[in-house]
Order: C-alpha cells, then sequence, then structure tokens
C-alpha cells in the first residue's frame, strides 16, 4: 500500500479500505463457513451451547450473517466490479493461514487434480510423452493400460490426435486431449520408427493407475528393495504384489524401504505396511488425538504374509505424514534400523470436508503420535506458510544435512524406544544412522542438467536400441557404459537447453550425470527395477542398508539391555 503524504483524503481512505477489506472479509468468512455447514445434513462442526444471548434472549450466530452482508455491499458500492468467488476464495485462504499450514482450501476446479495421485487413477489412455522439436513423441506406454493394449510403442510420433494435428503442440494440449470420460473412443494416427507411411490407431479411454510403488528389485540374493513415493489407495495393493515378487520369486529375506522424498497421505495405508513388518496382532502403530474428535490407535493386522526379517527405512528431509508413521512405529519398537536424514515434521491429520460447490476443506482435526507417545510436528506458531515450507533452505544453511550434530529437533523431551534407545519428538524423526547429504546435489550443473538426461537418454534409446540387447538390466549394469562420446553429446544436448556450461561444476558431476543417464536407458529396456537397479549401486544409504544387515545386533540393543541390568 503507498504510504506517500501527499495523496488526497479519499485516496487515503481508499488505502484504508483496501488494508481493512481482506481482514474484515477473514474474520465474516468464519461465520460464513459455520453457518453454511451448520444448513448441511451432515455438518463440519455441531453446534455448541452459546454462551451468549441477545437481549431478546435469542442465540447469538457466530459471524451474524457479516460475510454476506459485506459481499452485498462490495457488489453494491465498490469502485471497481469484482468477483464475489474471488474474495471469498481469498477469505477462506486468509482465514486458514491464521490455523495451521496443512489445513487447505482447493477450490472445485482443481479438485479431481488433486485426488488422482491419491486415488490412484485416473480416466485417460496412459502413456508418457515428450516433446521432439515440433513432435509429441511416445515414450513409455504404461503397461496394462489403453495405450499398450491398443499398440502404441516407445517411439511413436504422434502426428494428429482425431481431426486435429499435433505437429507444433505442447504437454499441455495434449493432456486436454487425452483425458476424456472412460469407455470413449479416441483416434490417433502416428508415425513409427522404420516406417515410411503414418497408421491410424483407435482406442478406448479407461482407468488408468497412477502408482505409488515406483520400484521393486533386489539389491543382493537376501534382500529386497521397494519404493514407496506416497501413501495412496493403492498403495497396499501395490506393496504386497512387491513383497510377493520379491519373497516368492527372488526368495530374499531383509527389506529396505525407501520413503525418501514421500510426502505421505493416507494413514491407514501406512498402517496396512507396517502390519507386513510386525508378525504380532494388535500392536499400536500410532494413535491420534484432536479437540473434538476421539482418540483413535491403529494397531497391527496380525496377518503378516510374508516372514520379513531384518527392516531398514530410508528417510529425508522430504519424509513427512504418513512416511514418518512408518518411521516412527519401526523406531519406537526397534524392529529395524532408521537410515538417512531428519524428515519434514508433520505430525498433523487432515479430514475432507466436501462443500456445497464441489469445492473442499481439508481441516486439521488432530495430531498423530508415535507408539510411545511423541509427537513429531515440528514448529509452526509465529511462521508464514512460506517460512515453514522452505525450512529445508535453513536445515542446509546449519548444516544439519551434512553435519550430524547439527540436528536441531524443539522438543528436548526424551523417549525411550521398546529396547531403551533414547529418542526424540518435536520436530521429525532422526534417523538413527545419519547419512549426509551428497555434494553434487547442490551443484547448480548437476539440477539444471539431470532434468534433460531423459529425454537425451531417451533418444540414444531410440537411435541404438537394436544394439540394445540385454537380458537382465543385471548384465546391462555389468557391460553398458556411457562413453565419453556419448556424455559430450549430452553435454551439448543440455547446452542447446539453455544450460550453461560450468566446467569445474562438470568436472565435479561427470559420475553423478554418467549413472542418470544410463540408469534411463536402463529403464527404457527393464521398467522401473532396471533404473532403481543402476541408481542403487553408489546409493550411500543402500550401501549401508547392506552394511547394518550384516552386524546381529545394528541397533546395539543388547549393550543397552546389559547396561541396565
Amino acid at each position: 500500500m503507498s504510504e506517500n503524504k501527499e495523496q488526497n483524503t479519499l485516496a487515503v481512505k481508499a488505502t484504508k479500505r483496501e488494508i481493512w477489506l481482506p481482514l474484515f472479509l477473514s474474520l465474516a468468512m468464519i461465520g460464513g463457513v459455520l453457518v453454511g455447514m451448520k444448513l448441511k445434513n451432515e455438518p463440519l462442526i455441531k453446534a455448541s451451547p452459546k454462551k451468549n444471548v441477545s437481549q431478546s434472549g435469542a442465540e447469538e450466530i457466530i459471524g451474524q450473517g457479516r460475510m454476506e452482508e459485506i459481499l452485498r455491499y462490495v457488489d453494491a458500492k465498490y469502485v471497481d466490479k469484482v468477483s464475489n468467488d474471488f474474495l471469498v476464495d481469498k477469505a477462506i485462504n486468509n482465514i486458514l493461514q491464521e490455523l495451521d499450514p496443512h489445513s487447505v482450501y482447493i477450490p472445485s476446479s482443481e479438485i479431481s487434480k488433486v485426488n488422482e495421485e491419491l486415488d490412484g487413477e485416473y480416466d485417460g489412455i496412459g502413456i508418457e510423452t515428450m516433446n521432439f522439436g515440433d513432435t509429441i513423441t511416445v515414450v513409455t506406454p504404461l503397461a496394462d493400460g489403453p495405450a499398450s493394449k491398443a499398440g502404441l510403442m516407445s517411439g511413436d510420433r504422434i502426428l494428429a490426435i482425431g481431426d486435429s494435428m499435433a505437429i507444433g503442440k505442447d504437454q499441455r494440449w495434449l493432456n486436454y486431449k487425452l483425458r476424456g470420460k472412460r469407455g470413449s473412443n479416441l483416434k490417433f494416427t502416428i508415425l513409427r520408427i522404420g516406417e515410411n507411411r503414418p497408421k491410424s490407431i483407435v482406442l478406448q479411454r479407461d482407468k488408468v493407475p497412477v502408482n505409488s510403488v515406483d520400484g521393486a528389485t533386489t539389491l543382493d540374493d537376501n534382500t529386497g528393495y521397494v519404493k514407496i513415493s506416497r501413501f495412496s489407495s493403492t498403495t497396499s495393493r501395490e506393496f504386497m504384489a512387491a513383497l510377493e515378487y520379491l519373497y516368492d520369486k527372488k526368495g530374499v529375506k531383509n527389506l529396505v524401504i525407501d520413503l525418501r522424498g514421500n510426502p505421505g497421505g493416507y494413514l491407514d495405508k501406512a498402517v496396512d505396511i507396517l502390519s507386513q513388518l510386525f508378525p504380532e496382532k494388535d500392536k499400536l502403530l500410532v494413535l491420534t488425538k484432536g479437540r473434538t474428535v476421539h482418540q483413535n490407535e491403529y494397531k497391527t493386522s496380525g496377518r503378516q504374509r510374508y516372514k520379513v526379517d531384518k527392516v531398514a527405512i530410508l528417510t529425508d528431509e522430504g519424509s513427512a505424514s504418513a512416511s514418518e508413521i512408518v518411521a516412527g512405529a519401526v523406531q519406537d519398537w526397534d524392529r529395524g534400523v532408521i537410515i538417512g536424514r531428519r524428515t519434514f515434521g508433520k505430525g498433523l491429520v487432515q479430514e475432507p470436508y466436501e462443500l456445497y460447490d464441489g469445492s473442499e476443506l481439508r481441516l486439521t482435526v488432530a495430531r498423530y503420535y508415535t507408539p510411545i507417545g511423541r509427537s513429531i510436528q515440528k514448529p509452526y506458531r509465529g511462521k508464514t506458510r512460506q517460512e515453514y515450507d522452505d525450512e529445508y533452505e535453513k536445515r542446509f544453511g546449519k548444516g544439519e544435512l551434512t553435519i550430524q550434530d547439527s540436528i536441531y529437533t524443539a522438543d528436548t523431551v526424551r523417549f525411550r524406544t521398546a529396547g531403551g534407545r533414547w529418542v526424540y519428538g518435536g520436530g521429525g524423526i532422526i534417523p538413527d544412522v545419519f547419512i549426509p547429504i551428497e555434494s553434487y546435489m547442490r551443484n547448480e550443473y548437476y539440477q539444471n542438467a539431470k532434468s534433460w538426461a531423459s529425454e537425451y537418454a531417451f533418444q540414444y534409446y531410440v537411435g541404438h536400441r537394436k544394439e540394445l540387447k540385454f537380458n537382465t538390466w543385471q548384465e546391462f549394469q555389468r557391460n553398458f557404459k556411457v562413453s565419453d562420446y556419448s556424455f559430450s553429446e549430452f553435454l551439448k544436448y543440455a547446452e542447446r537447453h539453455n544450460v550453461r556450461s560450468i566446467w569445474n561444476q562438470i568436472i565435479a558431476v561427470k559420475e553423478p550425470l554418467r549413472r542418470q543417464i544410463k540408469a534411463r536407458i536402463a529403464r527404457q529396456l527393464f521398467g522401473d527395477e532396471g533404473y532403481y537397479g543402476i541408481m542403487n549401486e553408489s546409493d550411500p544409504c543402500i550401501q549401508n542398508a547392506l552394511y547394518q544387515f550384516q552386524k546381529e545386533d545394528p541397533l546395539g540393543l543388547r549393550r543397552i539391555a546389559q547396561r541396565r541390568n
């Protein structure tokens, strides 16, 4: 707002109105939301006995309709035309910002997109694409998706969709064209590698899975690895399929679960995962408590399908919510070793409430606690949402991502695990084994160039697919090397896409970039198993997990027991 003292009186009044109007709308919106919910059959918040009674004896209503009254004045008298929907959305967001960082309002236009990842599916055809020059090209038809069943192949160039030419169009245009009602047909005109004439393929839109288990592979003869990217409605089923592959077909005994970068999701799916790690029935895994909701305890099912021996959970500063439930329960019961870096620190539980116009309020209703009573929610009072979300940079600046002794927790209260180890709450799960962030992850050139590794690797695959004759990703790992010539071509490719060459930085990240290219070629040949198989061989967290599994007592529980006795 302007503070120019030479403004005339009317401008000053207008400025004051601009300052106070959002605040008034925010306060009034509280009443509007609550009153609106009261009128629904299933209200968000049940009316509690009113403490204040007017002179007439009628109970006062929170807000007293001020929201609607203000909007009528704005609509009738305000100097400029303003959308009431816009004002309402702003007011709601201002209200929620005064509560906590995880209570959010989602407009009806965004609900479908927000829910897709948690629903585990969407209606479409199931292809991953990239733009090469002016042409959209199929990178991967998703397994068992409509595109794969109809015969679309990796490398197919999309010339037209229906009657619309695709040449020169971008990914946004493509996404608009691909989405549609399940069961409806879509016609593609494509040009296939090695063919001179375009061909038509007609496919039917259907449900397309959005996988939450990104990869399942072996690390050695005894150890399986599962990467979970989020906890969606299909995570339990995907996780069991991964265990079936690893335990029935590969005969592994130990298990590494990678939750790095996993932002969470459905709490009950985290409980399902934990029930496969504990054979006992009714073992407490997590509990939730709130002001207006009953305390809920979530326990193991006692239906463990596979005998999982040693367990390691990989975490980092991007592991949040349901990821922390898994790590916290494993740590509290000394079921396995937590490896990596301190987790995000989200211990708040949201419940969704659909509003009358199809929008949704996701409101924090409780806090969750680990089995021994730790709250791992990091502090948020007195912080803006931006400050709260930007804690990664603060952690790095304080040295926490590189030096174990720099780890800070807001809660100094200590808790004992089942085996007698000291642990803390109040700001995420602190790992049992600290692994610093690798230096190349903070390298400017690496961060800019790696985003082009996938495209370059795909082009390499298309141009050399006849030469890439390998039966397994392990054979590929042993016998394929990204040559100096190919790496030089990648640097040129990145530079053509405005990644400025910084040679002292390139030298420092040459091997990590080679590994990225090789892993992404492996993904074209062997799927996610090939990708993670290549990446894991040089991953310090993975290597430490294998080292811990060689120990008879990785958590030192016997030594603690001897001291306590």
